[in-house]
């Protein structure tokens, strides 16, 4: 054997070596921070233990079988979130198994609150539990995507609704200014959104930050998903109408909590201020909107005509079953993931 040859022999294990001891390095960072995930999600549950007592003193005074229909439409809103997951993976040609999406978007709202982070963590989360389950990095990301911008838009139109509902119905005086401002900051969101995207189409721009390894790389994984969006309008426009028939649940979740301690409430009013109280904890975020959603919830609610005993009972109850009982959950899942990357390491 020649020289080039033995010397070749010699040079492959050491490349290999490198290769291996970089997927170790990627695979050591996703466990930590998942750790860090339910490292923030112990402590979030633990900061705020005060609202879960209070939570499990008002659902002692509810109707059993109209809090089991509460729960059934809550699960139907993740049900539908991972609806969509399921048929944009459908669409580029990954057949995953609904119940396990179902149950990766109850572990994405455990990330998502755990380390509040613009859904940062969240995004992580999906991300990798996809590429663990053999999902191409581009189409994971595609699938993000299609999830996220559906979500913003569904959550834009119900809110528009809303308010103009709200003008239009009429309300106190202190809750049409409060409206306003959270409108108004809603739409300097949104156009900071622009601003940002109408910003990256100039060509100078766009080289300039491409050259930066990290964002480069999430710029040309953000244009194959615009891409796909592009050419799939009528997918992302359905998309769109399964994040508005989540919203609907969410507020059915609301309604039915009204019957459970025995009042009877519109579902529109359930409705709108599901979505009023979701814009607020945006306009004003904190940590899982706690304080700003409520606030929020009990001021719409109010504002149409709703009792301020029965508001405050039922918005502990919509609070613990769209919110605290997903985290307990979701915090079992997560782990899950993250014995099962574990488990996956090791075999590789």
């Amino acid at each position: 054997m020649s020289d080039k040859h033995r010397h070749g022999d010699k040079r492959r294990p050491r490349l290999e070596g490198k290769r291996g001891s970089h997927k170790r390095e990627r695979r050591a960072i996703a466990i930590i921070l998942l750790g860090l995930i339910t490292l923030g999600g112990l402590v979030t549950v633990v900061l705020n233990f005060g609202e879960v007592g209070d939570f499990a003193e008002q659902a002692a005074r509810a109707r059993p079988r109209w809090l089991l229909l509460a729960v059934g439409a809550q699960i139907c809103a993740f049900l539908v979130q991972s609806l969509v997951w399921w048929i944009v993976l459908h669409k580029l040609g990954s057949r995953k198994s609904l119940a396990d999406l179902f149950a990766l978007s109850v572990g994405k709202l455990f990330a998502d609150q755990a380390v509040p982070s613009a859904g940062i963590s969240g995004a992580f989360f999906l991300l990798h539990a996809l590429g663990g389950r053999g999902v191409a990095r581009e189409d994971a990301f595609t699938v993000f995507i299609f999830g996220a911008v559906s979500f913003i838009t569904a959550f834009l139109i119900a809110a528009a609704a809303s308010f103009a509902y709200i003008a239009f119905a009429g309300g106190d005086g202190a809750f049409r200014t409060t409206e306003m401002a959270a409108l108004t900051a809603l739409g300097v969101l949104l156009g900071v959104i622009l601003f940002v995207f109408l910003f990256l189409r100039f060509g100078p721009t766009r080289r300039l930050l491409t050259r930066i390894k990290p964002v480069g790389r999430f710029l040309e994984l953000a244009r194959i998903a615009a891409m796909r969006i592009g050419e799939a309008k009528w997918l992302f426009f359905f998309c769109v109408l399964l994040q508005l028939v989540a919203r609907a649940f969410d507020g059915a979740t609301l309604w039915v909590a009204f019957f459970a301690i025995g009042e009877q409430t519109p579902f529109l009013t359930s409705l709108i201020g599901v979505n009023i109280a979701s814009a607020a904890a945006t306009a004003a975020p904190t940590p899982m909107g706690i304080g700003t959603f409520e606030a929020g919830l009990l001021a719409s609610l109010t504002a149409l005509g709703i009792s301020v005993e029965s508001a405050l009972t039922t918005t502990l109850l919509y609070r613990g079953l769209s919110l605290w009982a997903p985290l307990g959950i979701g915090f079992f899942l997560v782990q899950r993931e993250l014995l099962r990357r574990r488990q996956l390491a090791e075999h590789r």
